[in-house]
C-alpha cells in the first residue's frame, strides 16, 4: 500500500494529463525520497540491537498518537462530534469580519487588502451578503 505523499504525487501525475509531465513529476518525487530512505537504512544498520527495541516502542506510540489525530480530523471533516482534540479553540481577533443577521441573510462588512483576504466568521446554512 503506497503512503499518503506517494498517493498525492500519483494523483498529481494523473492530473497533468501528460505522460511526460506525469513521469517527470514521479521521477522528481522518487529522487527526493532516495536520500531520506538511504539515511534511514544506514541509521538502522548502525543502531545496536539494544536501542532498536526502544526505538520500536517509541515509534509505535508516535504512530498511535498520529492515528488518533487523523481519525479525529476525519470526524471533524465529516462533521461528527468527538471529544478528541483537533486543534485549539478558535479565537476571534479584531480584524475578523463577523456576520450580522439581517432577516434571512448574513451581512458581513470587511475590507479586502491588496495581497490577502481577511477572515470572516459566518454561520453555516444561511446565505451571506
Amino acid at each position: 500500500m503506497p503512503c499518503g505523499p506517494l498517493q498525492i504525487i500519483q494523483l498529481y501525475a494523473l492530473g497533468t494529463r501528460n505522460v511526460f509531465y506525469g513521469a517527470l513529476s514521479m521521477l522528481i518525487f522518487s529522487l527526493g525520497t532516495v536520500p531520506l530512505l538511504f539515511t534511514f537504512g544506514a541509521i538502522n544498520s548502525i543502531i545496536s540491537k539494544k536501542y532498536a527495541h526502544r526505538i520500536l516502542k517509541l515509534s509505535a506510540v508516535f504512530i498511535t498518537i498520529l492515528g488518533f489525530l487523523m481519525i479525529s480530523r476525519g470526524f471533524a471533516l465529516s462533521e461528527i462530534q468527538t471529544d478528541l482534540p483537533v486543534s485549539s479553540q478558535m479565537t476571534v481577533s479584531s480584524d475578523v469580519g463577523i456576520a450580522i443577521l439581517e432577516g434571512k441573510v448574513q451581512v458581513v462588512t470587511t475590507s479586502i487588502l491588496q495581497d490577502s483576504y481577511p477572515p470572516i466568521l459566518v454561520q453555516k446554512g444561511i446565505p451571506v451578503q
